[in-house]
Formats: structure tokens, sequence, C-alpha cells
């Protein structure tokens, strides 16, 4: 009884990640919207570098619960990479504007890469140390 409520705590707990990584998604594309793309293809390109970890992210997440149930713990990194990604994104257009903010914002995929890089292996430890992959 324990075990299917716990697994159905974690189920929900996935749902509520990939919700959110859809609706980051969707935030971002608004924010890159407020940035005035010169042209739809700008602005489709723009995106998609954006969305680009959260597509990875949210296939990652799916791929790991066909397999086996997973710790809760990777999708909790995976909702704070994806929350910080759109925060990085938000910050130089609301709060610290300035001419490189252009740039700032290209370099957020690659700084929630970063992210991901120094958070899997502590998900990795934290769920083989309690005993699930």
């Amino acid at each position: 009884m324990i075990t299917t409520h716990a697994s159905g705590a974690r189920r929900r707990f996935r749902q509520v990640t990939l919700l959110a990584i859809a609706s980051t998604s969707l935030l971002t594309i608004y924010l890159v919207s407020l940035l005035k793309p010169t042209s739809v293809t700008a602005l489709a390109l723009f995106s998609m570098w954006l969305l680009l970890p959260n597509v990875l992210l949210a296939w990652g997440l799916w791929r790991s619960a066909r397999k086996r149930p997973s710790h809760p713990i990777w999708d909790g990194a995976a909702l704070l990479v994806t929350l910080g990604g759109v925060v990085l994104v938000a910050d130089p257009i609301f709060w610290h504007r300035d001419p490189q903010s252009a740039i700032a914002i290209m370099m957020t995929p690659l700084t929630q890469a970063a992210a991901w890089v120094v958070l899997a292996p502590l998900c990795w430890w934290v769920s083989r140390r309690s005993g699930q992959a």
C-alpha cells in the first residue's frame, strides 16, 4: 500500500514537472516575442535555440519513466534547470537591460547545460544512495 502511494506521488511529481517544462517553454516563446525579432524566421530560430534544453529534459524524463520508476530527485533537478532558464531569459529583458542582453540570452541554453552537467552526477549519486535508479 505504501509503495503504491509513493509511486502515485512520483507519477504526480513527474506530471507536474512535465507541465512546468511545457509552461516555461510557452513563457520562453512569449519572452522571445517581447524582444521583437526582425522576422518570423528569427523568432523561430531564437525560440528553438532557447527551447532545446526544455525539449531534451522532457524527452529524458519521458524516456526514463518508460524504463522504470526513477527517483524524484531527477524531476527536481529538471525543474530547477527549466525554471532557471526562464529566469536567465527574463532577467536581461525586464531587470538588467543593456546592449549586451542579447548575448546573455543566447548563452542561456549553455548555462542550463552547465547546470545539468553539475546536477546530473549529484542526482545519480543521491538516487543510488537511496537504492533507486
